[in-house]
Formats: structure tokens, C-alpha cells, sequence
């Protein structure tokens, strides 16, 4: 039903007939979730191997998707007992898979310039790491919706495309993740949660803000907002798992 929901709005509809990426980083995002909470089910290391090739297509996939990975490694690290449990060589995996097949145009940007995420710059506080082209990373992040939202605009602007885009679908998206948040308030009162369960609800209570908040931190997202409206896939695929 979600997955119907989702391949029904007219964002994705249009989405599949173009030569864009959005709805492989969508997928791939889905896909290491699902392997990651199959594993944590599990209770081993299995899906290692399986989990490692759909975050390399994801890292692989385009730059902002550097974005969306990022929650996916700190669950995976904090899952690292797993790994080692079920698979051997499990780090060699890792090593081979990720470097291999998610990370061949880093590799390419690094060998030419120095930088893997060239033209842009990478900076930790003062601290630059790789330097790109000079004020870029700043001048594309003005162009973030986040950045337009702090600065009181664009919201309602972005709202209305949100809701022409994702049609009635988002309205029953609101309704399905308001009864998620009544369930949950209601196991904590009245019930307790099985062993498990209550890491498992806060990982999908976790998919809606943090990938919201990553979705308009993408740099563009305020620009051409019809168009780049479909970077919201991701954040729209998760909140209907």
C-alpha cells in the first residue's frame, strides 16, 4: 500500500520518465534501512553483504546522497556486533564493496584535484579539509531551503508545491504518521513494548524530521523548487515505510 501510494504521486509519476537519479537514491535509502532493521530483527550479521551494495549504490549515486547516508552509518556503527556476529572478514566486505562500487567517482575527484567532493569545499570549523572552489559550498547553501525558512521565506511557497506535487497521498502520509505517534504514546502508557519493538518504533518515528531536515539542507532545494522538489523523495519513501 505505501510503496502504491508513493509510485502515485504525481512527483514520482513524472520522475520515472526522466534520466534523473532521485528515485535510485530513494530506493537505495529504503533498501539499507529495511537490511538494517532485518538485521537488528535477525540478531546477526547476514545481511551484511546485501546492505553494503545498496549503500554503495547510494554513495554512489550523486553527491547529495553524501546526506542521507550519514544516519545510515551511525545506526551501522552503533550495529557493528551484528556485522561480526553473522559474517566473516566482515570489515574486508566493507572495505571492498563501499571503496569498489560506491566510491569510484570520489576516488576519480581525489586522484585529479585532491578533493573528493570537488568543486566543493570541505571544512571542519576553521579547519579546511579540501579546498574546492573558493566560497562555493557557502554560496550553494544560501540556495537551501533550510537557509530560506531561517530567513522567514519560501515556506508557504515551498508548501503549496509540496501539496500540488504529492497530491492527496500526503494528506493520508500525515494521518498514518499521526496514528504512528497515538500507538506509541499509548504502549508507553497503558502497555510495554516487546524486546525490541520500542528501538524499532523510534528509528520510524526518527525517518520523518531527520530526513526532512537533511531534505532542506540539500543545496539547490530552494531553487527551481517544482523541479527540485523530487530531492523530497527519500524523506516522502521513508515516511511511508
Amino acid at each position: 500500500l505505501s510503496g502504491a501510494l508513493l509510485f502515485s504521486m504525481p512527483l514520482t509519476l513524472r520522475q520515472i520518465g526522466t534520466s534523473q537519479v532521485d528515485l535510485l537514491v530513494a530506493l537505495s535509502t529504503a533498501l539499507c534501512w529495511y537490511y538494517l532493521l532485518r538485521s537488528f530483527l535477525r540478531r546477526d550479521g547476514k545481511l551484511l553483504i546485501p546492505f553494503l551494495l545498496s549503500f554503495a549504490l547510494l554513495l554512489g549515486s550523486k553527491y547529495l546522497a553524501l546526506l542521507y547516508c550519514l544516519p545510515i552509518a551511525i545506526v551501522f556503527l552503533l550495529m557493528a556486533s551484528f556485522w561480526k556476529r553473522g559474517t566473516k572478514y566482515s570489515a574486508l566486505w566493507i572495505f571492498f564493496l563501499i571503496g569498489i562500487f560506491g566510491c569510484a567517482w570520489y576516488w576519480r575527484n581525489f586522484f585529479l584535484t585532491g578533493n573528493p567532493i570537488f568543486p566543493a569545499e570541505l571544512s571542519l570549523g576553521s579547519l579546511q579539509l579540501f579546498s574546492g572552489y573558493e566560497n562555493l559550498s557557502a554560496r550553494i547553501q544560501e540556495l537551501s531551503l533550510w537557509t530560506r525558512f531561517t530567513q522567514g521565506q519560501e515556506f508557504f511557497s515551498w508548501l503549496q508545491v509540496l501539496l500540488k506535487e504529492t497530491g492527496w497521498q500526503i494528506y493520508l502520509l500525515t494521518f498514518a504518521y499521526l496514528l504512528l505517534l497515538l500507538e506509541i504514546l499509548s504502549k508507553l502508557i497503558f502497555e510495554r513494548f516487546q524486546k525490541g519493538e520500542g528501538r524499532i518504533f523510534c528509528l520510524m518515528l526518527f525517518f520523518v524530521p531527520v530526513y526532512w531536515y537533511l531534505y532542506v539542507n540539500a543545496p539547490y532545494s530552494a531553487s527551481m523548487m517544482e523541479h527540485n522538489i523530487r530531492y523530497a523523495i527519500p524523506w516522502l519513501m521513508l515516511s511511508m515505510m
